[in-house]
């Protein structure tokens, strides 16, 4: 579950992603793993979603969340958040 709620508490969004959803799914042994990060620049990841063909999550020990972006023609896009 990806959820979102921005600076004012006016908007919320959330994304139940299960498990079918993906081609591959790792999880540490504790799969309830929280994380922080600003909506918008998360929002911002996902503007060229037509040229994107898989995308990466990876929670980082240091609470960042990284993005990988696979697109088209063998460019990736990283963001760290």
């Amino acid at each position: 579950v990806i959820q979102g709620l921005n600076a004012n508490c006016s908007t919320f969004c959330k994304f139940d992603l299960k498990n079918g959803f993906f081609d591959l799914l790792e999880t540490l042994e504790d799969a309830n793993i929280k994380i922080a990060t600003p909506l918008k620049p998360l929002i911002s990841v996902f503007r060229s979603v037509s040229t994107i063909e898989t995308v990466e999550f990876i929670i980082e020990t240091t609470d960042l969340l990284r993005v990988i972006l696979h697109s088209q023609h063998g460019i990736s896009k990283m963001y760290t958040l």
